[in-house]
């Protein structure tokens, strides 16, 4: 009797903890809407090319998100390092250029300051887990899964950057820096799928959150720079090349998620999206 009653205490309490993270999730995402509603309405004043603000502040979602998790679960298990760490080189990438340059900028008036606050939060945020993945919660971090090689993908994206990108600066060491800002976000994300691939397929709750406003972040960012395509500017050749570059990256990084995200809303339209283990690749 006592171990039957043992056993149903802690089912009782997984249900308690999940219906806890569903929640928390919720609030997270409706928090994210009732922002997004106040700076296109009130900042940016309905204006279309308010998506690219929108799409930082959906990234920035994706870190609060995974502070959650970490804080819930007490651990870092299932998350890539390797993936931070290459969100947090692409952030200062960017804002090594937005902090004092509009080339990149959406033109209403959220480009003007709050853009900027968007990623100075998700890099702050980015930073704090870093610091739980290889100090505070080192024993719970996997690094035996979380094996992708990141300084061949950083590299690669930078000598692409020196090679081909857009001179909206006109000042080719900063066009440049934008540009590797854009090529590493394309694969920062690889880590992480890796990572959950190696791990079975399977993810927590709200690093399945993460992952799909990373996704809704490049997204976003896309629409953004599509409809922006025909406005930018290549040094000595074309617009077009400029925009099939942006879109080109855009479209790599979204590609990559895509299968997560199928899996993602299948398991949310199936009201387990708040599991302590949601399996979203069919492997």
């Amino acid at each position: 009797m006592i171990p039957a009653t043992l056993q149903q205490t802690q089912k009782d309490g997984g249900f308690a903890q999940a219906n806890a993270t569903r929640n928390n999730a919720l609030k997270a995402w409706i928090s994210f809407a009732a922002l997004g509603g106040w700076v296109f309405h009130v900042i940016a004043e309905r204006e279309v090319t308010s998506m690219l603000t929108l799409s930082v502040f959906a990234q920035a979602l994706s870190f609060v998100l995974l502070r959650m998790q970490i804080s819930a679960a007490k651990s870092v298990a299932g998350i890539s390092g390797k993936a931070l760490t290459m969100q947090a080189i692409k952030l200062c990438c960017r804002l090594g250029t937005t902090l004092w340059l509009d080339g990149y900028l959406p033109m209403d008036a959220s480009g003007d300051w709050i853009y900027q606050v968007g990623d100075v939060v998700s890099l702050l945020m980015v930073l704090q887990i870093l610091i739980c993945v290889y100090v505070s919660h080192k024993s719970s971090y996997q690094a035996d899964v979380d094996t992708c090689d990141v300084r061949n993908l950083i590299m690669g994206a930078v000598v692409l950057a020196v090679m081909i990108h857009p001179s909206q600066h006109d000042e080719p060491a900063l066009d440049t820096l934008w540009t590797a800002h854009l090529y590493i976000d394309a694969v920062a994300m690889v880590p992480q799928l890796w990572m959950i691939s190696k791990s079975g397929g399977k993810v927590k709750g709200l690093t399945a959150h993460y992952i799909a406003a990373t996704l809704l972040s490049a997204i976003l960012s896309g629409i953004f720079w599509f409809l922006a395509g025909s406005t930018l500017e290549v040094s000595g050749s074309s617009s077009s090349i400029a925009s099939l570059t942006i879109n080109g990256a855009h479209l790599v990084q979204v590609l990559l998620m895509l299968d997560f995200g199928y899996f993602y809303i299948k398991a949310c339209l199936n009201g387990r999206s708040g599991n302590e283990s949601l399996a979203v690749f069919d492997l």
